[in-house]
């Protein structure tokens, strides 16, 4: 599980979810709290490190779901983008599409 884990540490640090400019602090925090909470995700039960990886999952899905990460001290609501932000001052905005496997990847700039 923790090569789980670690997979999607390295999909926050090493893909367009931080190469970009306008969104990539919300996934920098998640980083933080994975990295920082690395420990005690390795002492929790496999069920509850199971839960863990379910919710890290939600991050990188399209739908209003969000990670619940207060196993591994973070909050219920890591990664929410907020509606009350102001797009209008966004000097990039791309849509990502990405195969089921991860594998393909499509970057399509809007602005």
């Amino acid at each position: 599980m923790i090569l789980l884990y670690d997979t999607f540490k390295d999909k926050l640090k090493n893909s367009i979810y931080i190469k970009g400019e306008d969104f990539s602090n919300k996934f920098l925090r998640v980083l933080e709290i994975m990295v920082n909470g690395e420990e005690k995700f390795l002492h929790l039960s496999d069920e509850d490190k199971a839960e863990v990886l379910y919710q890290l999952l939600k991050l990188f899905k399209c739908n209003p779901e969000m990670p619940n990460l207060l196993k591994i001290g973070g909050t219920a609501t890591m990664g929410r983008i907020k509606k009350t932000m102001n797009i209008t001052q966004i000097k990039t905005l791309s849509i990502v599409h990405q195969s089921v496997t991860g594998i393909y990847e499509k970057v399509e700039r809007i602005i």
